[in-house]
């Protein structure tokens, strides 16, 4: 099967690398604070310069208590694919549906949310894996929000 997007054709892929569709990490414990909001901000403003992140409201947010949404993914235990010859950090989104109170902790839950494979226009083998985290009040289940980091494995070109 294939997943059409403009006009790139990607195929699904069960398993890529010793990585599965669906694998999940243990759940772990994150808390949003300000002072974590406070130094992603600073370090946003550091490299664009004052108002540069575009953040008038210092409201603590999914992408202060999960900044690199891959990054944290791995760091659940998920294994990055890198059956290939390099390893690409592929961008990430974030999506949420509840406000973050200061100092609150949250549950988040990391998986393979799908591996897909195309060819470059230069027939080079691009395999792109995207890792979903969760994150949830624990007590009430309540979703706070998710997002996504995607890992892109290619080969070089030869």
């Amino acid at each position: 099967m294939s997943v059409e997007e403009g006009t790139v054709s990607w195929a699904r892929l069960d398993e890529h690398g010793g990585v599965r569709t669906g694998e999940l990490s243990r759940p772990r414990r994150v808390r949003a604070t300000a002072r974590q909001a406070e130094l992603l901000h600073a370090a946003v403003e550091l490299v664009l310069g004052p108002g540069g992140d575009g953040a008038t409201a210092r409201a603590i947010t999914l992408q202060d208590v999960c900044p690199d949404p891959l990054v944290h993914a791995l760091r659940a235990g998920l294994p990055r694919p890198a059956a290939l010859d390099r390893q690409i950090d592929g961008g990430s989104s974030w999506s949420q549906l509840l406000e973050l109170e200061e100092g609150e902790e949250l549950v988040s839950v990391s998986s393979v949310a799908s591996i897909e494979e195309r060819r470059t226009s230069r027939g080079a083998r691009l395999v792109r894996t995207i890792f979903l985290t969760e994150l949830v009040r624990p007590g009430t289940g309540e979703r706070v929000g998710w997002c996504t980091g995607t890992s892109l494995d290619l080969e070089v070109a030869r």
